[in-house]
């Protein structure tokens, strides 16, 4: 780790969507500031491994397929006319 710099934490996962958008949202652009700071001294760009970008990749891909999942307004105004 480079001196001054520390990782960002990422892989939370909010049970809202809203939140867990937001979530994402903001460790992508920690994770982005992490690895391309706006302060260019000529220092070799940081390197993130698989496992620690891991839980952030993750929680993407949950986040994806619990959006995917949800019903479209077809479906939510078939079942409200079905009651």
């Amino acid at each position: 780790m480079m001196s001054g710099s520390s990782w960002p934490v990422v892989g939370t996962q909010p049970s809202s969507l809203p939140e867990h958008a937001t979530q994402l949202k903001h460790e992508a652009t920690q994770l982005q500031a992490f690895v391309n700071p706006k302060i260019k001294d000529d220092k070799p760009k940081k390197v993130l491994q698989w496992s620690y970008i891991e839980p952030f990749v993750r929680s993407v891909q949950n986040f994806a397929e619990r959006v995917l999942n949800q019903p479209g307004t077809a479906q939510i105004a078939a079942d409200l006319e079905a009651l």
